[in-house]
């Protein structure tokens, strides 16, 4: 199909394949209503804790990953209507006093309770917590991601707490095996009821307030280890105006 005659795309950048299937039912809704198209890029992780990412390349980093998906098919980046970038809480804005060692855990493993998290060295969450808000407080301010001297694509990042799998099932601590049936389960449910996967998006676990506010809630007490999310504004800022 060329270029010309393609839906308008909205790339929805996601950390794993489980990630795209509790999220693809809104594929199919954008595709019945709308000139616009859903895809999804894989990112195989969170490049917002990668070694080599900081508050001063985080911004980079995401344009990285659109560009990706932009060379894998050909397109260009006035192809992206939109890009929305999805990611987890993990706890990072708790106080520093409730993460804590747990030394009988295996190296690599961390534990995600409603109050706390365990890690065999505490100090390592730590530092990836000051990471990961640092890139935050960059991407939730960003309305666009620049492309220099070729233009902007409108951006928007929205959260799941404690991760994804914790906002759907009210589970923090799934194997890659159990996330993968899990998304299935949402995926098999709700593939052919669109809107009943907007409607239990917009009823249930909504951090409250504007765009902004969410992200403030997120901050406070152990709201990033409770199980909330802002992603229902996808449908009111993105999807309505469509």
């Amino acid at each position: 199909m060329p270029i010309s005659s393609m839906k308008k795309l909205i790339l929805i950048i996601v950390e794993g394949r489980s990630d795209r299937a509790y999220l693809y039912p809104i594929k199919k809704m954008v595709k019945a209503r709308s000139n616009s198209r859903i895809e999804f890029k894989v990112t195989k992780g969170d490049i917002l804790v990668q070694k080599d990412t900081d508050n001063t390349n985080i911004e980079i980093k995401v344009g990285v990953a659109v560009q990706e998906y932009l060379d894998l098919y050909g397109l260009q980046y006035d192809d992206v209507k939109h890009v929305i970038h999805i990611v987890d809480l993990d706890g990072v804005f708790i106080d520093t006093k409730k993460i804590k060692t747990d030394s009988s855990l295996p190296k690599g493993q961390t534990i995600y309770y409603r109050d706390k998290i365990t890690n065999v060295n505490r100090n390592n969450i730590i530092r990836r917590n000051k990471k990961k808000i640092d890139c935050l407080d960059v991407l939730y301010n960003l309305d666009k991601i620049n492309y220099g001297n070729q233009g902007t694509i409108p951006y928007r990042v929205y959260y799941f707490s404690t991760n994804i799998d914790d906002y759907f099932f009210g589970e923090q601590n799934l194997t890659d095996e159990q996330k993968e049936a899990k998304s299935n389960l949402i995926y098999d449910r709700y593939i052919d009821d669109t809107e009943g996967y907007r409607n239990m998006i917009e009823e249930d676990f909504c951090a409250p307030g504007n765009y902004i506010e969410t992200w403030d809630y997120a901050k406070k007490d152990n709201n990033s280890l409770s199980r909330c999310s802002n992603f229902n504004k996808f449908f009111t800022e993105i999807i309505d105006k469509l």
